[in-house]
């Protein structure tokens, strides 16, 4: 099996650079050991308590250190204010308000990259300001008539690099169309202070050549150790590292569940909503990939189908994965997480320490349970025990 991957992946990963103007990727196999490392929830908890006119809508945070504290910053979208708390005795100590310059119920997200940058997304553009509220950038979301909107979220981080921003573009490729797909860039990459803006990285090979439902293009992204992004894409087994320029490197991230390639749609299938969902949950696909920075590993989202028959009688999908890859990019672990833990809201503390949301959501406190890895050997000898 290995051998046969060797001998394929350069070539698939060649022919799928075709139109994509950046060079192609080189790939990469390594033998994965899914049984080493797995992430067990534990008892500890952090409650951020919400004041009267906060709601819990979370859409993004931002972590900083600030004389020699850890702040952690939320953007509560109903309130359209940024709450910064103390990290980690989850005390409020301030609270931004958006809504002083940004007309009521516009706003889709805000990030605190500091007091005098804080990133503003609206329906209609994005904006820098800083704390004192002045307006030091625009750029439209609609750009020579073309949509540009950027999106912000744990799963896709803004990223200073080479003088630009690069936020994540939000979707509105048309999966029925394969030229429009192989146009697509998923970056968008802005100068607010000069109102400019250009796109950048391309989809896959795979997605250039077949057709696939709409939510299987989502990609997401992370930053790593050398600065560089790291790509996950919905339908693909490979992750993509690349520096935006000469670097393209293409690793082996497949679950072990993931027994068959994620099935292409039939075109007709792109414009019927219902039938494009139906065959959505019942595929495979990969979600939003972390980096933590502390522990150096990969965390990459993972999601098994649900038969028509298997939700008809549960009524639910199967739970999320994590698949543990660490710093070379080797799998080192695949690991379910309970369903009640939302593992698209994740974070990393400077002490180490991994935090996921708890669902449901509440509007009186923002309610994380701690993570943890566990080595294969340390779960054998507590079993002993």
């Amino acid at each position: 099996m290995q051998r046969t991957l060797l001998r394929i992946l350069p070539l698939l990963l060649l022919l799928s650079c075709a139109g994509n103007h950046r060079p192609p990727p080189v790939a990469h196999y390594q033998k994965p050991d899914y049984e080493k490392v797995s992430i067990v929830p534990t008892a500890d908890t952090l409650r951020f308590p919400l004041d009267e006119d906060s709601f819990g809508d979370l859409e993004s945070w931002s972590i900083r250190q600030r004389n020699g504290e850890t702040v952690i910053a939320f953007f509560d979208q109903r309130s359209e204010s940024i709450l910064e708390y103390q990290y980690p005795s989850c005390r409020l100590i301030n609270k931004i308000l958006l809504r002083k310059i940004f007309k009521p119920y516009t706003l889709h997200d805000a990030y605190l990259q500091s007091y005098d940058s804080i990133y503003v997304l609206s329906k209609t553009k994005f904006s820098l300001v800083d704390s004192a509220m002045h307006v030091l950038g625009e750029i439209p979301n609609v750009v020579d008539g073309v949509i540009l909107e950027p999106d912000i979220s744990p799963i896709h981080p803004p990223v200073a690099k080479n003088g630009k921003i690069y936020l994540s573009r939000y979707s509105t490729v048309n999966a029925a169309s394969l030229e429009d797909v192989r146009k697509w860039e998923n970056l968008w990459a802005g100068k607010p202070r000069e109102g400019t803006v250009t796109t950048a990285y391309g989809m896959p090979g795979m997605y250039l050549r077949n057709y696939y439902n709409y939510p299987l293009h989502r990609s997401s992204y992370c930053i790593n150790d050398d600065g560089n992004f790291v790509f996950s894409f919905a339908a693909d087994t490979m992750l993509y590292e690349t520096d935006l320029d000469h670097l393209h490197n293409a690793w082996f991230a497949k679950s072990k569940f993931q027994t068959t390639p994620i099935p292409v749609a039939p075109k007709d299938s792109m414009r019927k909503a219902r039938m494009s969902a139906r065959l959505y949950n019942q595929s495979d696909s990969y979600g939003g990939i972390y980096f933590d920075p502390y522990h150096k590993r990969y965390l990459r989202i993972a999601r098994s189908g649900t038969t028509r028959e298997e939700f008809e009688k549960t009524k639910s999908f199967k739970p999320m994965r994590f698949l543990i890859l660490d710093k070379q990019f080797r799998i080192i672990g695949e690991s379910e997480i309970p369903s009640d833990i939302n593992v698209k809201q994740v974070f990393f503390v400077p002490d180490g320490r991994m935090y996921a949301r708890i669902l449901p959501k509440s509007e009186t406190e923002l309610l994380f349970i701690r993570l943890e890895y566990q080595t294969r050997h340390a779960a054998n000898r507590s079993h002993e025990k």
